[in-house]
């Protein structure tokens, strides 16, 4: 299982999936959770691809997402929203591939 540190904010996330979903070509569903974050009561999940651009963007109110991506080179994002409706942290940009 591969684990991802984040740098700004207090929670880890996991790839479920594993790194072996990206190897033959074909759209394969992967699952991310992570560990809750007090006073938070939403995440917003961006994933880019290598050219910048945003190929999945969805809020949730869990502490896990599911999504499926072609096989390629991407970077994730988790930004949260406080229980105050305010920005709250965010993990930063994490490769994903």
């Amino acid at each position: 299982m591969l684990r991802l540190k984040l740098i700004t904010c207090s929670f880890c996330i996991m790839l479920l999936a594993g790194s072996a979903a990206f190897g033959n070509g074909k759209l394969k569903e992967l699952k991310f959770e992570w560990q809750l974050v007090k006073g938070v009561i939403e995440y917003e999940v961006t994933i880019k691809d290598k050219n910048n651009s945003v190929v999945f963007k969805k809020k949730t109110d869990k502490n896990y997402i599911a999504f499926k991506l072609k096989p390629g080179n991407y970077t994730l994002n988790i930004d949260t929203v406080t229980k105050f409706k305010k920005k709250g942290p965010s993990s930063g940009w994490q490769p994903l591939n």
